[in-house]
């Protein structure tokens, strides 16, 4: 008998992995049916800092996040990742490193899903003059009404997805249908990537070259003293 055969072995090995996980509640366990969703939320570094999601307050946190959870139902067949994000929030990104710029997550005062530009400056920076702390950028773009959730699916699974694995890219939002893709340190390089960002906004709405505006005077001042 092999070790993949023998359940001891098998027991101890689920116990570790269950290790790492919190104790959700029943009620939430039994509304959502994604068992990869259930897997990344209750990841223990998901409530580090945070009441366990079995108190009051954590299962407040879980009813603020429901728009997220319901829209996630959606996608146990696609890779992401989530992080957590402020106060109370969880923010879906790529599940690949690399790849970052968009990020979708409930806005409970709206009580609808929210896409955001949130990427990690210090991942796209190697100017040892400048000065990155760890942090994301996280700033809303647009919300999507459950009437609009196909349509918030598709440009997940088509902007989360990494055509090269590996390869560092950024693709920000500068609304759902007009985005700009970065690769490499792209904020060491401003000129090349406002060249970048003003061609892929040009002909759109005023709204959209007005955070095109406010992207590229983030770049070229963050960082410095």
């Amino acid at each position: 008998m092999n070790a993949l055969q023998n359940p001891e072995q098998e027991r101890k090995k689920m116990g570790e992995l269950f290790e790492y996980h919190e104790e959700m509640p029943a009620s939430w366990l039994k509304k959502y049916k994604s068992r990869q969703m259930k897997s990344k939320i209750s990841d223990s570094m998901m409530w580090f800092l945070r009441p366990s999601p079995n108190s009051r307050e954590g299962k407040r946190i879980l009813k603020a996040n429901s728009r997220l959870f319901e829209f996630l139902e959606r996608l146990d067949d696609f890779e992401y990742a989530i992080e957590p994000v402020e106060n109370t929030l969880f923010e879906a990104v790529p599940g690949d490193v690399n790849r970052q710029g968009i990020g979708f997550s409930a806005n409970p005062a709206a009580d609808m899903l929210e896409m955001d530009l949130y990427f990690f400056p210090c991942d796209y920076s190697e100017d040892e003059t400048k000065s990155f702390p760890p942090n994301y950028i996280r700033v809303p773009v647009a919300l999507f009404g459950s009437e609009h959730l196909d349509f918030a699916e598709k440009l997940l699974r088509k902007h989360f997805a990494q055509k090269k694995r590996g390869r560092k890219t950024v693709l920000i939002p500068f609304s759902p249908e007009c985005t700009v893709e970065l690769t490499g340190y792209f904020m060491d390089h401003y000129a090349e990537t406002e060249k970048k960002c003003l061609k892929a906004v040009q002909n759109q709405a005023e709204e959209v070259q007005l955070n095109c505006d406010r992207f590229l005077d983030f770049v070229r001042t963050a960082g410095k003293a």
